[in-house]
């Protein structure tokens, strides 16, 4: 019984103690759990914490960029120099290229009113002329009407765009035949003219010797009339600039004479100051006498000094006499009396020394300056002596008479340049008006000489009938190339008018455009109305101009009065873009220069806007002529043009504009700024300055791109190259791959490369 007890206590106890084992095992599973959950808890926290910290730092890394979409616009170019005003205003008379030259009416030295002609122009050119400026202006119209249909139509469906764009390629179709037409009736006048101008030719080489000689001999004493003229003429204005040049000179040398004299008696003052009274007191009187003007104002400000000097004495005599009293026995029975008048006569003392001290105010700072300058002789210093050589001047002239003496020379010294300037330019002028005139004649002489002697050769007579045939053969094959050109311009437009029916088959009904795309659209229309306009008015301008002409039956007629200095057209041939009359107005005119880069903005007849330093009130004119030299910026001759250099010592190229100044007085050699506005052609795809980058020489773009990645939508920075047509200050044109759709990276507040992540600026 005891036995089996104990088993069962063995028994229980075991029992108990697996019970308590398993529940150890448990209590460790349980534990090894929660510190799974719990490490798994603290990976997914530190995870959170890291991608914070990550994006934190990607925010302060990454580079924040701002875009902006290309758009269509023009450019602007602002062209600012400063003008010099000139005393040789010169009117240049241009006419359209490509005008024959009938005749020249005028001749270089000769004096001319308005009204008067000075060449006639074939009028069969100017009615050609007039006829294709009519029909550009009329294409600008059209193009104009078509930008305006742009944007008040753009409600119409595609398919009525399409249609719109048909008719238009029609007309454009219908004005090219009528061009290509046109060209081949010129090509047939053309081969007329050379016929004419061949039978002329063979008429010369026939013509009667004897009716030779008599022609040549009247011109060739027609010729020496007008040389005896214009040699006349020269002398004159020679003489009148060499007047000039002289009193330049005289005042020059006046002005010197005075400066001269100052030095020659301070220097007589200094040498003989404390050894001879006399000499010392003569030189000191010379110097006074330049001081207050001349010999006679200098003895009345001496007679005044006295005056005074007496006067302050007589006052201190009175309050002598006044203190005398004032302290006599006899002065106790009425003191305050006595005491008035002292302080009576002490004031009059007061009163007369003040008007002395003023009267001799510039003789004591004269004394003073001069006193200094001795001083300072003695130090051997060049530059202090100089110094007080100039207060010395100062002294004498006083404060604005100096400065008005050192402008005088300074004026005297510029206008003696302008006046040799002007000699020179008068003297070459004269040379070369007399060499053209002496080639006429002697040319007619060898012609009436070799009559003379039987050696006349008929066909050298007849040379410049020769040289007209030549002459209408090239026009003839200019026509010829016009022919091939118009009859290109026909097949182009018969292609666009098979593109636009292909258009307007396929075209599809949509329902119009958004309101971003339309207003997009209609500032780009509005751009292009404006760029349009500009040569629509510079088109009717020539309309008006060749107007005139073919009114006049094709005579161009002086628009000033003056005299005619240069003429660079030729009887018989074309004229080119760079023939002129030029008119001496014997006016004011403004010389501007500008670099060459800027200049070639600039066409004849655009408005100048001047204004004086410091000013608000503006004058406009308009250029009259354009040239290019080398030199240094504010240049007023040829001659210093192209003499002198930049700082660096190398040359510039720049652009020399001129134009005439509005009726009135100037002063030669003063300066305005002057500023002319330009406005280019619109461009398709224009981006800010700021969005252009370079590698070497190539030009390129940054846009944004996106693209996804598994933290999400992230933008690239990605190259795009293009080309830059053009720039002005702040925006630039380009071609290449950008389109209005792109955003392109135009700032950024670190630098950036290409693959760059960047965000946008907020």
């Amino acid at each position: 019984m005891k036995f089996v007890t104990e088993i069962g206590h063995f028994i229980k106890d075991r029992n108990d103690k697996e019970i308590v084992s398993e529940v150890e095992i448990d209590k460790k599973e349980l534990t090894l759990q929660e510190k799974a959950r719990r490490l798994l808890i603290g990976f997914f926290a530190m995870m959170f914490a890291l991608t914070v910290l990550s994006r934190v730092a990607d925010s302060i890394t990454i580079a924040r960029v701002s875009t902006q979409s290309p758009k269509s616009s023009t450019l602007t170019f602002n062209i600012e120099g400063t003008g010099t005003i000139t005393a040789d205003a010169k009117k240049y008379v241009k006419v359209q290229d490509g005008i024959g030259v009938d005749k020249i009416n005028v001749e270089a030295g000769r004096e001319v009113k308005k009204g008067d002609v000075l060449f006639t122009l074939d009028q069969t050119d100017v009615n050609e002329a007039l006829k294709t400026a009519n029909r550009e202006a009329e294409k600008y119209e059209n193009q104009m009407e078509q930008e305006k249909l742009s944007v008040t139509d753009s409600n119409l469906s595609t398919k009525e765009k399409a249609d719109l764009l048909y008719r238009n390629a029609k007309l454009d179709l219908d004005s090219a035949k009528e061009d290509y037409l046109d060209a081949k009736k010129s090509y047939r006048e053309s081969e007329d003219k050379v016929k004419q101008a061949q039978n002329t030719y063979q008429k010369a080489l026939t013509k009667n010797v004897k009716q030779v000689y008599i022609n040549k001999m009247r011109e060739y004493r027609a010729e020496e009339k007008s040389y005896k003229n214009i040699q006349l003429s020269n002398e004159e204005s020679l003489k009148n600039a060499n007047e000039t040049l002289d009193s330049a000179k005289k005042t020059l040398s006046d002005l010197q004479t005075i400066d001269s004299n100052i030095k020659e008696f301070l220097d007589d003052y200094v040498f003989y100051n404390g050894k001879d009274e006399k000499q010392t007191n003569d030189a000191l009187e010379n110097l006074f006498i330049i001081a207050y003007g001349d010999q006679e104002a200098y003895e009345n400000y001496k007679d005044q000094r006295a005056s005074l000097e007496k006067k302050l004495a007589r006052a201190k005599e009175d309050l002598l006499n006044a203190q005398t009293d004032l302290f006599s026995p006899q002065s106790a029975d009425n003191l305050t009396a006595y005491q008035n008048a002292v302080t009576t006569a002490k004031r009059a003392v007061s009163d007369a020394e003040d008007d002395l001290s003023k009267v001799k105010k510039k003789e004591n700072c004269i004394r003073t300056e001069l006193n200094n300058y001795i001083t300072v002789k003695a130090s051997n210093n060049t530059d202090k002596i100089q110094n007080a050589l100039e207060n010395v001047k100062k002294s004498i002239y006083g404060t604005n008479g100096y400065k008005k003496h050192q402008e005088d020379l300074q004026d005297a010294n510029r206008k003696i340049m302008d006046a040799e300037e002007n000699c020179k330019s008068i003297d070459k002028k004269n040379e070369l008006a007399l060499s053209i005139e002496q080639d006429k004649l002697d040319q007619l002489q060898e012609i009436i000489d070799s009559i003379d002697n039987g050696t006349y050769d008929k066909e050298d007579a007849a040379e410049s009938q020769k040289q007209a045939i030549d002459t209408a053969k090239n026009e003839l094959d200019t026509k010829k190339e016009n022919i091939k050109t118009t009859k290109k311009a026909v097949d182009t437009a018969k292609r666009a008018l098979e593109a636009a029916k292909l258009d307007q088959n396929q075209a599809k009904e949509q329902d119009g455009l958004n309101e971003e795309t339309f207003q997009k659209q209609e500032a780009a229309a509005i751009l292009r109305v404006s760029a349009i306009q500009i040569d629509l008015d510079a088109k009717k301008e020539l309309v008006s101009e060749l107007l005139e002409i073919q009114k006049n039956n094709g005579k161009v007629k002086a628009p000033v009065s003056g005299t005619v200095d240069q003429i660079s057209f030729e009887e018989g041939k074309k004229s080119a873009a760079d023939n002129s009359v030029v008119i001496d107005t014997g006016g004011y005119g403004i010389l501007i220069t500008v670099p060459k880069e800027q200049g070639e903005y600039v066409s004849i007849g655009d408005d100048i806007e001047l204004t004086a330093k410091g000013k608000k009130d503006k004058i406009t004119v308009q250029v009259e002529d354009i040239s290019f030299t080398t030199g240094t910026q504010n240049t007023t001759t040829d001659s210093s043009a192209s003499d002198s250099v930049a700082e660096d010592g190398t040359s510039e190229e720049l652009t020399k504009i001129t134009a005439l100044m509005p009726e009135g007085e100037y002063i030669p050699g003063a300066t305005l700024e002057a500023n002319i506005t330009k406005n280019s052609d619109l461009y398709d795809i224009c981006v800010p300055l700021t969005a252009i980058r370079s590698e070497g020489n190539d030009a390129y773009c940054l846009i944004t791109q996106p693209k996804k990645t598994i933290l999400g939508d992230e933008l690239l920075a990605v190259k795009v190259p293009v080309d830059v047509v053009e720039k002005d200050d702040t925006m630039a044109a380009v071609e290449g791959s950008l389109s209005v759709d792109d955003n392109v990276i135009i700032s950024s507040n670190k630098n950036i490369n290409e693959n760059d992540r960047v965000r946008l600026e907020q």
